[in-house]
């Protein structure tokens, strides 16, 4: 999360997980064949997810994992939801303080499985901009620095539903369509204006229920973005700093993102999600591409 591009590759994903295809409604306005996915999670059980991400490019694989836990508590008509280290982790090296407000973080939600805050969050942002500095002290270069603050500050001034799913954005997949409703009928179609560091975006989702049985529904969903509004915005960074961000050539040719959701029926929080998201890009005479492959999955 320190490094500027990757930062910001970072919250245009998280734009992709951003906006829920349709809203959840009452039970007597929703159609006869529509299926509702409630929010009922699981109360003082830590649930412990595996996460994976493995990016492809033409110089190279790099594959990393980790595993985080999730557990929700009751807060009068609320819900506190608590995101920490599924394992143990050596930390030592950094003070108590950042390690705690980094690790471990709680979120405000409303009984419709929508996060409305964030706790102690000026307590995060402390701590994650100690580090940064920390860090950038170590011999980052002068673009880097300007970059990788600028960014920080530019994410601390998102809207609250934005800024949230960036902070939360690791648990984002699970709550994805918890409250709301599909149509196993037929695929839906819609376009989404997202608020990012990048400005607005403007992308289209199409969202199929492939599977519906008897304790889970299997929904695929597609989110694209038009070139041209990803190249303008490459475009504003490179004069800002200088130079292009991570992972993207002179000239965005394509882009496209296809995720997978099994979601539990009871509590509404998705067992498994699967992201494949392909960059192509050209420099030169040379056509680079990316693919990277997220994959989360509840282990415990």
């Amino acid at each position: 999360m320190l490094h500027l591009f990757r930062i910001l590759a970072a919250a245009v994903a998280a734009s992709q997980i951003a906006a829920p295809l349709t809203a959840a409604v009452a039970p007597a306005q929703r159609p006869a064949a529509s299926i509702f996915i409630p929010f009922d999670p699981p109360l003082g059980q830590r649930l412990i997810y595996r996460k994976q991400r493995i990016e492809e490019k033409p110089d190279g694989r790099e594959r990393s994992e980790f595993t985080f836990a999730i557990e929700f508590r009751r807060d009068d008509d609320h819900y506190i939801m608590t995101l920490s280290p599924g394992g143990a982790e050596d930390r030592a090296e950094e003070p108590a303080r950042m390690q705690a407000a980094l690790s471990r973080r709680s979120f405000r939600m409303s009984p419709q499985g929508e996060i409305v805050g964030m706790i102690d969050e000026a307590d995060y942002w402390t701590a994650l901009e100690d580090t940064a500095e920390r860090a950038l002290g170590k011999g980052a270069g002068e673009v880097e620095a300007v970059g990788t603050r600028w960014a920080m500050r530019q994410t601390r001034e998102l809207p609250l539903r934005e800024r949230m799913h960036i902070l939360a954005g690791t648990v984002m997949p699970i709550l994805f369509y918890a409250g709301l409703s599909v149509d196993p009928e037929q695929p839906i179609e819609r376009k989404d204006i997202q608020t990012t560091v990048l400005g607005p975006i403007t992308g289209t989702a199409r969202t199929t229920v492939e599977r519906i049985a008897r304790d889970h529904v299997t929904i695929t969903r597609s989110w694209i973005i038009p070139n041209e509004q990803l190249q303008e915005a490459m475009d504003r960074l490179s004069e800002r700093f200088g130079r292009r961000p991570y992972g993207l050539g002179s000239h965005l040719i394509s882009s496209d993102n296809v995720q997978r959701f099994e979601i539990d029926r009871r509590t509404g929080l998705a067992r498994s999600y699967r992201s494949v998201r392909s960059t192509v890009t050209q420099e030169g005479d040379q056509r680079p591409f990316s693919t990277v492959t997220e994959i989360l999955e509840r282990i415990d």
